[in-house]
């Protein structure tokens, strides 16, 4: 079975460097489903609303990978034997040290049969569907079902579910990219030339403190090697806006000499970017 997995994390302006080292794992003693790479299953809303609430206001990303639902997944949503396994573990567990069964925490005991060599599973699945805040305060929640009238039983049609990865790896996890927010997602969605934060404070130097004429110029040189790119129109309104992007050349670098002040960049294309070194 294929899964769309979703992880939120804090947005740092650095989507490149998330791509390039996710998926992170959560090491906090305080998580859900013991350490590893938390993911939200399927229902991207979720992962927005994780988001609003784990960041309180604060900007979060959101990256998407694809993974496969296989035997080394501690299934604990969907198979009644994996949610024994975990039962009978608990029981054990609990009679071991006497205490009572509901007085263990389910990031304890998982965290405890992986120090003792008593799982097997590298990942884990499980729903999580009274997560706090979910149902009060989710603008995306979904919607449920009572089953009769004035019963507070109900059926919950698309519940929170949590995927945790105790290997990075794990499930066979692969294309983990950035899709929110779209200033990262988009670019990247369409193979598209995305600035560096870095690139876009040398620019942004270099537009606010360098003459009108002498910018028009520094573009003009590049336009005269008659690459694909945008316009000396679109670069003097980029000015306003400081966000830009622009098709991909199929021409390499090395067959074109360029200026001292220009460099080609990651994608191909040709940009000012070193213009103000």
């Amino acid at each position: 079975m294929q899964l769309t997995l979703y992880q939120t994390l804090e947005d740092r302006n650095n989507p490149e460097e998330v791509e390039a080292k996710g998926p992170f794992a959560c090491t906090r003693g305080n998580a859900w489903l013991g350490k590893g790479c938390y993911f939200w299953d399927a229902d991207i809303s979720v992962a927005h609303w994780w988001g609003e609430s784990a960041y309180k206001g604060n900007a979060y990303m959101i990256c998407v990978a694809s993974a496969v639902l296989d035997d080394t997944c501690w299934d604990i949503l969907a198979k009644e034997t994996h949610r024994k396994e975990l039962l009978i573990a608990c029981q054990m567990i609990a009679a071991d040290r006497k205490k009572p069964l509901n007085a263990l925490k389910v990031s304890w005991v998982i965290e405890h049969l992986k120090k003792t060599g008593s799982m097997s599973y590298k990942a884990i699945r499980a729903a999580t569907t009274d997560a706090k805040g979910y149902r009060t305060g989710n603008k995306t929640q979904k919607p449920r079902l009572h089953f009769v009238s004035g019963s507070t039983y109900f059926l919950d049609l698309q519940p929170p579910v949590q995927v945790c990865l105790f290997e990075r790896r794990a499930l066979s996890l692969r294309n983990y990219s950035v899709i929110y927010p779209d200033i990262y997602g988009s670019p990247y969605a369409k193979n598209r030339f995305f600035m560096k934060s870095e690139l876009l404070e040398k620019l942004s130097h270099y537009l606010a403190h360098t003459p009108e004429e002498v910018k028009q110029k520094d573009w003009e040189a590049v336009m005269e090697m008659e690459l694909d790119g945008p316009d000396v129109e679109s670069f003097l309104r980029f000015q306003a806006s400081f966000a830009f992007s622009c098709e991909a050349t199929a021409l390499p670098p090395t067959q074109v000499e360029l200026p001292e002040h220009m460099t080609p960049d990651f994608s191909g294309s040709f940009f000012l970017r070193n213009i103000a070194a």
